[in-house]
């Protein structure tokens, strides 16, 4: 495997956004109801900036608890957690709980089995409203987890109001501008 550069990055990052894109204009797998889709042009996203993808540290103290988190809407979903990893970004450091998935419409065409819910400061402006999940690889036995915020993504309830997301607990709400990842889905459906 060749090692990971700036541009090996970036390209790697616009792979996956145009592979989104296409998943959008799926017919048996987007959220989007079909007076969406037929003005869909593709979702937005900030840069791709490099500075962005960073190493964490993965800790499974605290795995495999359970967790009730409210949704969306109003009801409550029990997850289970895969650790935490503490990482840092604009000279503060950060430790967020990790959260394996329990069948989340979101992940199921690429089979991710961690991510992040999580709140910024940009929620409600620039990004949705609820926040945003993170999607992480599984570090296996390592304790080395990359927590690229370029791949920050948009719950279904994003873009259509009849998919519940889950809301990020407290302890992963950021008190910084995290201006990386999918912007707000300005054609949402409330």
């Amino acid at each position: 495997m060749a090692l990971e550069n700036e541009e090996t990055h970036r390209l790697a990052i616009n792979h996956l956004r145009a592979a989104k894109n296409q998943l959008m204009v799926d017919s048996a797998a987007t959220p989007l109801n079909s007076d969406q889709l037929q003005r869909f042009k593709g979702l937005d996203y900030f840069p791709v900036e490099y500075k962005n993808r960073l190493e964490g540290r993965f800790s499974t103290e605290g795995a495999g608890k359970e967790v009730t988190l409210k949704t969306t809407d109003g009801k409550t979903q029990v997850l289970i957690t895969a650790g935490t990893v503490t990482f840092q970004f604009d000279g503060k450091t950060f430790t967020l709980t990790v959260f394996r998935n329990n069948n989340l419409p979101e992940f199921v065409s690429t089979n991710q089995k961690l991510f992040i819910p999580f709140t910024d400061l940009t929620n409600g402006k620039e990004t949705n409203d609820q926040g945003r999940y993170l999607p992480v690889d599984d570090p296996g036995t390592g304790t080395q987890m990359v927590v690229d915020l370029n791949l920050a993504m948009n719950p279904y309830n994003g873009y259509n109001g009849r998919f519940p997301a889950v809301l990020a607990p407290p302890v992963n709400n950021l008190p910084v501008n995290l201006q990386t990842g999918e912007r707000k889905f300005e054609d949402r459906l409330r």
